[in-house]
């Protein structure tokens, strides 16, 4: 996600719903994240709001047959994969548009 100034009560509330980690795009173009993530072990899941430097980034922190879903595209920058990532690592992309989901799901009670 993109620095803000709520970035505090939004990780706290990411937190809240089940994620183990939260990063901003900045970190995860940092070695930090590869840090953190020797540390953590490699990720199922990565989440991009962002696109771009930083989707790559998240990309190549997956485990293997990992998947990444896009739900935004803030730095105006198309999600770029290499080859190698779909063959050699199985890596799944997914699209999420909220808007469509509700509007798929308006008439459904669960």
């Amino acid at each position: 996600m993109r620095s803000r100034p709520d970035l505090g009560e939004i990780t706290e509330y990411l937190k809240l719903l089940g994620a183990t980690e939260v990063v901003t795009e900045e970190f995860a173009q940092s070695r930090k994240l590869n840090e953190l993530v020797k540390s953590m072990g490699k990720p199922k899941l990565a989440l991009n709001g962002v696109g771009g430097k930083s989707a790559t980034a998240l990309l190549k922190q997956l485990e293997y047959g990992g998947t990444m879903v896009t739900y935004g595209g803030m730095s105006r920058q198309p999600v770029s994969v290499g080859t190698a990532m779909f063959i050699f690592n199985d890596v799944k992309l997914r699209g999420y548009w909220q808007s469509k989901w509700n509007d798929l799901n308006m008439n459904n009670s669960a």
